[in-house]
């Protein structure tokens, strides 16, 4: 049994290190307490964190029709698909970016994708599990499938 495990273990550690595609679906998001998301705090799509009124909590109904997730292609040059469904096209439309540097931490297993420019951020870690931070404050969490190694 413990050799299942190991070789279960060994054939998973080496997916960050390798180049991939990998989708990731926005499960929950949170945005910084501001005009905006005091507007959508009255609307009803975001409710206020009880511990800390600097921050709000995206509802999980305007998660899941968001739509939101990200393409994360990890090859020789990396990009990033951001997508979310856009009511005024009536679509899920995505905006595409070339990713300005990836970085590979052993030390705590996972993997970086920076786009500079924007201020944008994707870790992935071993689990699968990632964290967007959009660089305007709002952070997204979910987890991504291996589309592609």
């Amino acid at each position: 049994m413990l050799n299942k495990i190991l070789l279960v273990g060994a054939c998973i550690w080496p997916v960050l290190s390798l180049a991939a595609t990998y989708r990731c679906e926005v499960t929950s998001q949170t945005l910084v307490a501001g005009t905006l998301t005091e507007k959508l705090a009255d609307a009803g799509l975001i409710v206020k964190d009880s511990t800390n009124a600097a921050v709000r909590l995206v509802s999980a109904e305007t998660t899941r029709k968001s739509q939101a997730h990200l393409i994360l292609e990890d090859e020789k040059v990396a990009f990033v698909e951001r997508c979310s469904f856009v009511a005024s096209a009536n679509k899920v439309t995505c905006d595409r970016y070339q990713i300005d540097q990836v970085v590979v931490d052993k030390n705590v297993d996972l993997k970086k994708f920076y786009l500079f420019k924007a201020q944008f951020d994707v870790q992935i870690f071993r689990d699968l599990s990632f964290i967007e931070n959009n660089g305007r404050g709002g952070v997204a969490y979910g987890t991504c499938k291996l589309l592609r190694p």
